[in-house]
């Protein structure tokens, strides 16, 4: 990635598909969906897909942040975020979020809902953003992108009056110790199952 080429965009609908892309690729070994999908296509298996998919579908619907790292039109990184305070939903998402299930399956799904359960458990009560999903495509990765990122919703949180600070998840102890290096600080760690997840925040000013 070339910094000086490489800005942050506003990922509109008509590249809903790109994002996709990037998405199912960053995660398609990821620990958590191997779990749950067991062996899965990795980017090009549906159930990836559609799962990333409605994850951005809902920014867009909503009107939340769904931001990208993209050098000379190319997307090299997502950013899914949910804003303090938002907890709207849009009958317009019912089918999708049908569709979806339907493609994981019962024992996927009821996974999935055990862990957004946790995850909304461990948020603080003070109003903040949270990343809902951050990846940067395999063949940008370690160039500086997911700071790019996270130093830009930390700034959106900054200016923010009503937002005391950024909050996210992770399954990897890796990523832990790199949301550490970016201010972050696990407020809670829980075994699901067999699968490690932390919760982290980074409080504004930090």
């Amino acid at each position: 990635m070339n910094r000086n080429a490489a800005r942050i965009v506003d990922i509109q609908a008509n590249r809903l598909e790109q994002a996709t892309d990037v998405l199912s690729r960053t995660f398609s070994d990821d620990p958590m969906l191997s779990y749950v999908m067991g062996d899965h296509d990795g980017e090009h298996d549906p159930r990836v897909r559609l799962f990333f998919s409605f994850s951005c579908d809902i920014r867009l619907v909503l009107g939340w942040p769904l931001l990208g790292v993209e050098e000379k039109g190319e997307l090299l990184a997502v950013m899914a975020l949910t804003p303090p305070g938002a907890n709207q939903w849009a009958p317009s998402l019912d089918g999708s979020y049908a569709e979806l299930k339907r493609f994981m399956g019962p024992g996927p799904t009821a996974w999935f809902d055990s862990y957004g359960k946790w995850v909304e458990e461990q948020r603080p009560s003070a109003l903040h953003y949270y990343v809902g999903v951050i990846g940067t495509d395999m063949a940008a990765q370690g160039q500086g992108c997911g700071r790019l990122l996270l130093d830009r919703v930390q700034a959106m949180s900054e200016a923010d009056p009503v937002s005391t600070g950024v909050g996210l998840d992770t399954d990897s102890e890796h990523n832990v110790s790199m949301y550490k290096h970016f201010g972050y600080e696990i407020t809670n760690h829980t075994d699901l199952d067999g699968m490690g997840v932390w919760a982290m925040f980074r409080p504004n000013g930090t």
